[in-house]
C-alpha cells in the first residue's frame, strides 16, 4: 500500500491510463517481486496477501496468489487465468471479467455486486455466500464444473445453457431463475430451492437430494434419473407402494 501512495504522489497528476501503465510495468520487474506472473515467487512471499493495483489485466495467469480481502471493484481482466488463488472476503463491486478462468479458488465470500461475469469458467472452486442476483444481468454468464457452492443466490438469474455438472450446491437458492437446457447432471444439491424456476429441457440426470416442486417450476423436457426422480411426485399428496 505504501509503495502505491508513493507512486500516485508522483504520478498521480497523469492521465489513469499513463498512471495504469507506469504501475504496471514497475511491478512487473522482477526487483519488485509483484504479481506478474513470470516473477519467480518463494514460499515466505506466496504466505502474504498479493498487492493488486493494475486497473486492466488482458491474457495474464495468476498462481497460488493470496488475494484475500483484497479490492478488485472497478477493475477489468480479460482472457485471465487464476489458479489456486485465494479470494476470501475480497471486493469484485463492479468489477468486469470477460473469458476468464479459475481453478481450484476459493472465492468465498466475495462481494459481486454489480459484478460482469461474461463467459466464466470456474473449476474445482468453492463459491460461498455469493449473491449471484446482484450481478449485472447483461453480462452475465458462468459454467461451475466440479465445483462447491455454498449459501449462493441466483435469483431472478439468467442461467440458460449453464453448465454445472459434477457440482455439489448446498443451500443455493433459485427463484425466477431461467434453468432451461442447464446441465445439472451429477450435481448434489441438498438444500437448495427452486421457486418459479424454468427448468425445461435441462439435464438433471443422476443428480441427488434435489426438491423441485412440478406445480412451481417448469420441467417439460426435463432429464432425469430413477429412483431420484421418485421425489418429484412427493409433491402431490400421493403414496406408491
Amino acid at each position: 500500500m505504501r509503495l502505491f501512495e508513493d507512486l500516485r504522489g508522483s504520478f498521480g497528476g497523469l492521465p489513469p491510463i499513463v498512471f495504469s501503465a507506469i504501475c504496471n510495468h514497475i511491478l512487473s520487474s522482477k526487483a519488485m517481486g509483484g504479481i506478474h506472473p513470470k516473477s519467480p515467487q518463494t514460499s515466505s512471499e506466496n504466505s502474504h496477501r498479493e498487492l493488486f493495483v493494475m486497473l486492466h489485466s488482458e491474457s495474464q495467469t495468476f498462481e497460488g496468489k493470496n488475494f484475500s480481502g483484497q479490492s478488485f471493484e472497478k477493475r477489468s481482466f480479460e482472457e485471465c487465468y487464476f489458479k489456486g488463488c485465494n479470494f476470501l472476503e475480497s471486493n469484485f463491486n463492479s468489477a468486469f471479467f470477460d473469458g476468464c478462468r479459475f481453478e481450484n479458488c476459493n472465492l468465498s465470500l466475495v462481494e459481486i455486486k454489480g459484478s460482469r461475469f461474461q463467459n466464466i469458467n470456474f473449476m474445482n472452486c468453492k463459491l460461498a455466500g455469493l449473491g449471484f442476483h446482484q450481478c449485472d444481468p447483461q453480462f452475465f454468464s458462468i459454467r461451475a464444473i466440479q465445483c462447491v457452492l455454498i449459501g449462493c443466490n441466483f435469483s431472478d438469474c439468467n442461467l440458460k445453457g449453464a453448465c454445472f455438472k459434477e457440482s455439489r450446491l448446498i443451500d443455493c437458492c433459485f427463484t425466477n431463475t431461467l434453468l432451461a437446457q442447464a446441465d445439472l447432471s451429477h450435481t448434489d444439491l441438498e438444500n437448495s430451492r427452486f421457486h418459479h424456476c424454468d427448468l425445461s429441457q435441462a439435464d438433471i440426470r443422476h443428480a441427488k437430494n434435489y426438491s423441485i416442486d412440478p406445480l412451481t417450476n417448469k420441467i417439460n423436457g426435463a432429464k432425469f434419473t430413477y429412483p431420484e426422480a421418485m421425489s418429484l411426485l412427493d409433491f402431490f399428496g400421493i403414496e406408491i407402494d
